[in-house]
């Protein structure tokens, strides 16, 4: 059994991916983020809902942050 695990960076070193192929496609998942001018993290967007975490769904959810990097306001997931 293998898993091939791949990672995806920006110009600038920033991982905008991640994801896991498992041999039964099932598990499968990828990862991937979106960054402000300033290298925030501002969206995550998730493959597989048997990855969630308590009431996460597969999707994307946008975040906005103040100068000292503090989520001020989440958007709804999509």
């Amino acid at each position: 059994m293998v898993m091939i695990v791949s990672y995806s960076y920006d110009d600038v070193s920033r991982l905008t991916g991640l994801s896991i192929t498992h041999p039964t496609s099932t598990y499968d998942v990828a990862w991937s983020y979106g960054y402000n001018p300033a290298g925030q993290v501002i969206s995550q967007t998730q493959s597989n809902n048997l990855y969630n975490f308590t009431a996460r769904t597969a999707g994307t959810t946008n975040y906005t942050n103040n100068a000292l990097n503090q989520a001020t306001a989440a958007g709804r997931r999509l």
